[in-house]
């Protein structure tokens, strides 16, 4: 049932503090690939280990992949960074889109090889053009802070838009912060509203707080106080600081629903 709709009547004197950018996405998780011999066991069959090797060697990309994250990751392999990347390399230049986005990760931290931030965000260009949510996510961390070129804001918000509608719910926070902040590009804060909520739902908790604000002051939707608390609370209960400091702050300004929340 949709919350009822109070009248705010106090003043907040003071700004609510708003969450801060997220970081990059996180390489693909080995359990969750295709290749379902990348596992979290340190020992592999030795005759799984000498199909996928062998496959590798006549150039299929799941296999050069395989072997990567094998090297990688160590498992059933020696560990050993500069050998994942020649197979990541191997498998990204035959279109393997977890390789792209995994060679692009170690280009631009600069492990198994020399750091190339033009490379990597070629490479998280090529993954995403396969429909990787976070490869399109991380271009568009690189485009917002201008890494490997000049900082390019519209650019940034296409690519978290393609990450977004995609359902990450870390480029839906960040699309909705530039759509929010106006910087370099028009405000909308109804949008930003859409897109907090959309990761909000999600359970992140940046954007639950950020949402709860949006309420608060009735910003791209009615003032909605039931919802605003609702949202703070689930950012609380997740220990995120700003939503505990929100609702204390609420509580001292008389709001005396929020005492018990926090």
């Amino acid at each position: 049932m949709k919350p009822s709709r109070l009248i705010l009547y106090i003043t907040l004197l003071l700004p609510l503090p708003v969450a801060a950018s997220l970081s990059m996405a996180p390489p693909p998780d080995p359990a969750a690939q295709s290749v379902e011999f990348v596992s979290s066991t340190l020992a592999l069959p030795p005759d799984v280990l000498r199909r996928v090797s062998m496959a590798a060697e006549q150039g299929d990309a799941e296999a050069e992949y395989a072997m990567g994250r094998l090297h990688e990751q160590g498992y059933g392999l020696p560990l050993d960074q500069q050998l994942a990347r020649q197979w990541f390399l191997r498998a990204a230049d035959h279109g393997s889109a977890d390789a792209q986005f995994s060679l692009a990760m170690m280009m631009l931290n600069g492990v198994g090889g020399g750091k190339d931030e033009a490379a990597a965000l070629h490479r998280y260009q090529q993954a995403a053009q396969q429909g990787m949510p976070a490869a399109w996510y991380n271009m568009g961390v690189m485009l917002e802070n201008g890494v490997a070129g000049p900082r390019d804001v519209p650019a940034a918000m296409q690519a978290y838009q393609k990450a977004a509608v995609l359902g990450l719910p870390q480029a839906q926070y960040n699309l909705a912060q530039l759509l929010d902040s106006g910087e370099e590009v028009q405000r909308d804060a109804g949008a930003a509203f859409n897109w907090y909520r959309l990761a909000a739902e999600s359970g992140l908790p940046a954007a639950q707080n950020n949402l709860a604000t949006f309420y608060l002051a009735g910003d791209g939707v009615e003032r909605d106080l039931v919802a605003a608390l609702y949202w703070f609370y689930q950012a609380a209960r997740q220990n995120y600081p700003l939503a505990r400091d929100n609702l204390q702050r609420l509580c001292e300004h008389g709001l005396q629903p929020a005492c018990s929340l926090y």
